[in-house]
């Protein structure tokens, strides 16, 4: 019952936003990364980098929907496989929004909170066996970039 209260709490943070006016795509859809490379064609205008290789969905200017095993460090387990849960996670992470991550008005650092009720095994062939609310949210330090 708590996640629930969390996760509807999270909801109603993400319609809320500080930023300014909502976007328009009026003039178009603009340059996004998809799968680490820029989206040329602008089919997903508010897809952007998390860190080194994931990606996420910007929701409101100031948060980032993405999957938890992303932000989420593997922790070895006793029978040779590995597991990632909502207690190994980043507390921070980059976000970039522009086709070159390493310019600087192009990336934002953000502040992870995973599902609660995440987690992530694999065995020792590293193979998965459970997985459960691979989610998470980057509130991030400041707003995305208008061209987003």
């Amino acid at each position: 019952m708590k996640w629930v209260v969390l996760w509807v709490t999270v909801a109603a943070m993400l319609m809320t936003t500080a930023c300014g006016e909502e976007k328009s795509d009026v003039d178009g859809p603009k340059e996004a990364i998809v799968d680490g490379r820029v989206d040329v064609e602008g089919v997903y205008p508010h897809v952007v980098l998390v860190g080194q290789g994931c990606t996420g969905t910007l929701v409101t200017p100031r948060h980032v929907l993405t999957a938890a095993h992303c932000v989420c460090e593997a922790q070895e387990t006793p029978d040779g496989g590995w597991l990632k849960d909502a207690s190994y996670c980043q507390r921070n992470v980059d976000v970039s929004f522009e086709s070159t991550p390493d310019s600087p008005q192009g990336r934002l650092n953000g502040t992870v909170s995973a599902h609660p009720m995440f987690i992530l095994k694999a065995n020792a062939r590293n193979i998965i066996t459970e997985g459960v609310a691979d989610l998470a949210v980057i509130t991030l330090d400041g707003c995305a970039p208008d061209s987003v």
